[in-house]
């Protein structure tokens, strides 16, 4: 979607932002991570507003510690390493409380999709040494949508699914299609 493509407009501003942290880049990292885990026991308490800003603070943090890593000279194979494990448990534990709160099939089937995603991103970066973030549901995109569907979730529902059904199936359709987007980027990238 939209927001990865504004990558490129946001990092600076991490960036400029990473200039005044002190703390180590890998606890950033961590800290991310905590706020997923804060998510998936707001989403189980169907406390959604919370859970949304929780999922906002993790894309905050998910964003920044690469920017810290940078800054402090600290960037390291093993610290993207540590970004991208938390990465996927991150996204994992957000659809599972998120799970909680709509159809559990759809959710599960949005968090397969997603971590398929994540695994062709990086799978780009191992064939072909440069990283894919493209596609039609990247992070970024996931993280605003997550945030926007769980605030709007208790408004209303539409034949018989929530809005987090909704976008469940969402993240579905366009999952599959950012899988095969990506996939065809890398093979021609391989030929």
């Amino acid at each position: 979607m939209v927001l990865d493509r504004l990558r490129g407009k946001i990092n600076p501003l991490f960036d400029r932002i990473a200039l005044h942290i002190k703390v180590s880049p890998d606890v950033i990292s961590i800290t991310a991570f905590v706020f997923a885990l804060i998510a998936l026991l707001l989403y189980i308490e169907n406390m959604l507003l919370p859970a949304a800003i929780a999922v906002l603070l993790n894309g905050f943090f998910d964003g920044m510690d690469g920017s810290v890593a940078r800054a402090q000279g600290k960037a390291s194979k093993k610290g993207d390493m540590l970004d991208h494990v938390l990465d996927r448990y991150a996204d994992s534990v957000i659809l599972l409380g998120v799970a909680f709160n709509c159809n559990f099939y759809l959710a599960f089937i949005a968090m397969v999709t997603v971590l398929i995603i994540s695994y062709l991103g990086v799978e780009a970066q191992a064939l072909s040494g440069k990283r894919d973030y493209g596609g039609l549901l990247g992070r970024a995109d996931r993280v605003i949508l997550l945030t926007i569907f769980s605030i709007i979730q208790p408004a209303f529902v539409i034949a018989s699914l929530t809005p987090l059904d909704i976008l469940m199936i969402y993240f579905i359709i366009a999952g599959t299609v950012t899988v095969i987007q990506r996939s065809r980027r890398l093979w021609r990238d391989l030929s």
